[in-house]
Parts: C-alpha cells; structure tokens; sequence
C-alpha cells in the first residue's frame, strides 16, 4: 500500500553504494538506510530551524576520566551503555556540560555547556567538505558531523585543519575500525586502515580561502 510505498522510496533515498569496495548485502544496506532516516528524523524533527542539533552530553569527571584509554557512555533516557567507539564518536560534535563529583562520587559542580565544535568552526570545514568525506560516500552536509581527526580529548587541537565532514555511519566506522585520517594541505583526505588499506578523496566544496601551511 501506500504506506510500503512511502517506506520503499524513504529507503531508496537514504541508501548508499560505495562501489567495489562496498562488501554490504542489499538487506545491510537497507539496514544502514533506515538508520540513516531515523538519525536524521531525530535532528530535525522540531520546528524549522537553521540551527544544528547536537547530542547533549554530561561529562561526569573523575580525575583523569578524559584522558582513560576506556571510556564508556551511556544513554541518559535508557541506561543504554555505548561501547568506546560510540562514546568517541558522540564527543567528537556535540554540546558538552561537566559535572565535577567529589571523593565521595557526589556531584560538587555543574560546569558552563559548550560545544566540542563551535559553529563557526563546522560552517568552514562544511564549506570546505561538501558532505561526508568517506570514501566512495555523497552524503551532503545536513547528514554530517565534524570528526576530530586527532581526538581533542587526546589533545587534539579543534581547529580547521583538525576536523573533517563524515556522516553518521562512516563516523562511527571510523572510530569503531581505528581509521587513521589525515588532511594534506591540498584538503585531500587520507583515510588508513589498521591492516594497510588506504584511500584519499578530495573535497567536494570550496578549498579554503587562506593557503594552509605544510605538514
């Protein structure tokens, strides 16, 4: 009916195909679809707006909690945990508060909320991007996060050079498959993998209007 109609075409649309280096059956791709979709629905589904939405975090410090090799998250709404991976991805861009705790694990403090990424900082690198950066993906800009390619929690700097346009999928893949990703200073991306693969993609918006120095 109708309604298989309307799901058929949402599906068509938010699908993507990555060429030979594409290994998804087309039930996973469907699969990676409709998360596409309802991550999408999620940040736009309020009035209409030019504003981003960002995944709202509170960081409960405890010591040297950022700089741990395993730090885990979870949802505030389920108690759902996120793994590592997910957790690194969702600091990447998002709204940051602190809640400092005291000896005894008490909240003492409730720090300023800012941003991982300022805004000015994401129109640059979207300007500059285009869209996802992933190899062989189109997603545009309204799908995208701003990847730290050196983590700022790590020491990271958040600045032009640093970040990079990566939808939410590839986000995630990133950072679950340990991806190496630089940017040359021609703003070719080159992307890495733990077992030697590598591609580079150019970006598909503006270059930079001031010549970034060498590397």
């Amino acid at each position: 009916g109708g309604a298989a109609a309307e799901v058929e075409a949402a599906l068509k649309t938010a699908a993507t195909f990555e060429g030979e280096y594409d290994t998804r059956t087309k039930t996973q791709r469907d699969a990676d679809a409709l998360h596409d979709i309802a991550a999408f629905y999620n940040q736009h589904n309020e009035k209409p707006t030019t504003k981003r939405r960002h995944p709202h975090v509170e960081l409960a410090l405890e010591g040297d909690t950022l700089t741990t090799d395993l730090l885990l998250g979870s949802h505030p709404d389920t108690g759902r945990l996120f793994d590592h991976a997910t957790t690194e991805t969702v600091l990447c861009d998002c709204l940051i508060h602190q809640i400092m705790r005291g000896t005894d694990s008490l909240p003492i403090g409730y720090g300023r909320a800012r941003y991982s990424v300022p805004r000015h900082l994401f129109r640059l690198t979207a300007q500059r991007d285009g869209g996802c950066r992933f190899p062989g993906c189109d997603r545009p800009v309204s799908y995208c996060d701003a990847h730290h390619l050196f983590h700022w929690r790590k020491g990271g700097p958040t600045n032009h050079d640093n970040l990079g346009m990566l939808c939410n999928r590839h986000h995630h893949i990133v950072h679950r498959e340990r991806v190496h990703v630089k940017l040359l200073p021609d703003a070719t991306m080159h992307f890495t993998w733990p077992d030697g693969r590598h591609r580079e993609t150019r970006p598909r918006g503006k270059p930079p209007g001031i010549p970034r120095p060498p590397v």
